[in-house]
């Protein structure tokens, strides 16, 4: 369930920071588009990438949004994030919901 999430892991305070999470293939996340837009995705494979993001080397996942775009994001840049009630809340704190 998206909506279990452990009291003992520590969660972002905004929706922009970054978050060291590990996602999964078919996963339901959040991403930010260069525009700064946020829009409901899905991760679409096992691969993952590294890269540097804003903080040090990180994972980049594979995210398909707006049914046909594929793009790479990485939670170390805070644009992916888990389809989770914490993550809306922040959305909507935001003004993004």
């Amino acid at each position: 369930d998206s909506d279990t999430e452990s009291e003992d892991e520590p969660q972002p305070i905004d929706i922009d920071e970054s978050w060291l999470y590990t996602f999964h293939a078919g996963e339901r996340v959040w991403i930010r588009t260069s525009g700064g837009n946020w829009h409901l995705g899905q991760v679409t494979g096992q691969k993952t990438k590294t890269g540097s993001t804003r903080e040090k080397e990180g994972v980049f996942y594979p995210v398909i949004f707006n049914s046909k775009i594929r793009k790479w994001f990485a939670p170390l840049n805070g644009d992916i994030k888990p389809d989770t009630k914490h993550t809306r809340t922040l959305l909507a704190e935001a003004g993004f919901l």
